[in-house]
């Protein structure tokens, strides 16, 4: 492993200081989609119509599972569904009946597009609802970044037009007309967001215009995650210092400036941690992002260390994704009489949405 070091000079004595290196980084926006239209769609051959259906959810349950399998398997949703003080759920005894009454949704990779840009590997996946839809772009970056450098490939992502899109074998011939038509251009993030949601609404739900009473959020909850890195003192206080500075500028994306740092002691812009033993840890929030500062994870050497965080950091990712459209769900519920006749969402509903929305209840990002 290669270290990064700087000489200085104290009393005559010379110092040997390193420099913090991030190797390895999650990036993931979530951008998502609140509707009543679903409930109304009547026969339709686009192929996932019917989510908002209660008996061919759970007919088709089975074939769309939010959780991935395997050597990659993750436990949030088992999470999710506890019961208060109760353990996690077991993936396998999770039935169809309790997805559809806690709001879990279906996961597909269906007619959406490949997306690449240089030295960056990006997943894209969706997510529905009965009520709506969400769309995840990840990114995933390896190398040896400064936190500066670090800023700057974030904002690049964000902002520039870095982006090129390719239909694939998970694209009907629909699907593959749309994309065909960008090809060879590159795109802003917004513009592949944007077309992805376009897409797979009007493909996969049947719905060729984003309904008038729905509710979409333009600009993306993003959470952040360092998986990988060296040269961290986990017992140095990181306030005003550069690390400060990359967790600012990818939860507000704007410039930061070390003399306009909120102050690190004010619990307002951090949550504690689950493990307040683990010194220097910290989720750092803002009113659209969060960013995960665990140092001791980070510098641990082998794989099911960096597993550890990139779990941390999915896990994280859904417990947003959730906690958006369900905020989104109440939003439009408390404004929507027909969305409240439908009866989908009774008196214990309400509740389990208030709750989660909140960010109570058995909702944890480990």
């Amino acid at each position: 492993m290669r270290y990064n070091y700087i000489l200085t000079y104290q009393r005559g004595k010379r110092q040997v200081i390193s420099i913090p290196s991030i190797k390895r980084l999650r990036l993931s926006f979530i951008w998502t989609e609140t509707f009543t239209d679903i409930f109304t769609i009547e026969q339709s051959s686009a192929p996932l119509a019917f989510v908002g259906k209660s008996d061919l959810y759970k007919q088709n349950f089975p074939n769309g599972l939010p959780w991935l399998l395997g050597k990659n398997r993750h436990y949030f949703w088992g999470h999710y569904l506890k019961d208060n003080n109760r353990p996690p759920v077991l993936l396998q005894n999770i039935k169809p009946d309790r997805a559809w009454k806690q709001l879990v949704p279906f996961r597909s990779k269906q007619n959406l597009p490949s997306v690449s840009t240089p030295q960056c590997r990006i997943l894209v996946e969706a997510f529905y609802y009965p009520f709506g839809l969400a769309l995840v772009i990840h990114a995933a970056y390896s190398g040896s970044f400064t936190a500066q450098q670090v800023i700057e490939t974030a904002f690049r992502i964000r902002q520039d037009n870095i982006f090129s899109i390719q239909s694939n074998n998970n694209c009907n011939q629909e699907a593959q007309n749309i994309y065909q038509q960008y090809q060879g251009q590159t795109l802003s993030l917004d513009e592949v967001a944007e077309l992805c949601l376009n897409t797979i609404q009007k493909v996969n739900l049947g719905l060729a215009d984003f309904p008038e009473n729905g509710i979409r959020s333009f600009d993306p909850f993003t959470v952040f995650t360092p998986v990988q890195g060296d040269g961290i003192n986990p017992a140095q206080s990181i306030q005003n210092s550069e690390i400060h500075q990359m967790l600012e500028a990818v939860t507000t994306w704007m410039e930061p400036s070390s003399e306009q740092l909120p102050d690190l002691n004010d619990t307002s812009f951090q949550f504690p941690v689950i493990h307040p033993s683990q010194q220097g840890s910290l989720i750092y929030h803002q009113k659209r992002g969060r960013a995960v500062w665990f140092p001791i994870p980070l510098t641990a050497h082998g794989k099911r260390k960096r597993r550890t965080l990139s779990c941390y950091h999915k896990n994280l990712v859904l417990t947003s994704l959730q906690v958006e459209s369900l905020s989104n769900l109440m939003i439009l519920a408390a404004e929507d009489e027909e969305l409240r006749n439908q009866g989908f969402l009774t008196p214990p509903i309400y509740e389990f949405c208030a709750r989660r929305a909140a960010g109570i209840g058995s909702i944890s990002p480990l």
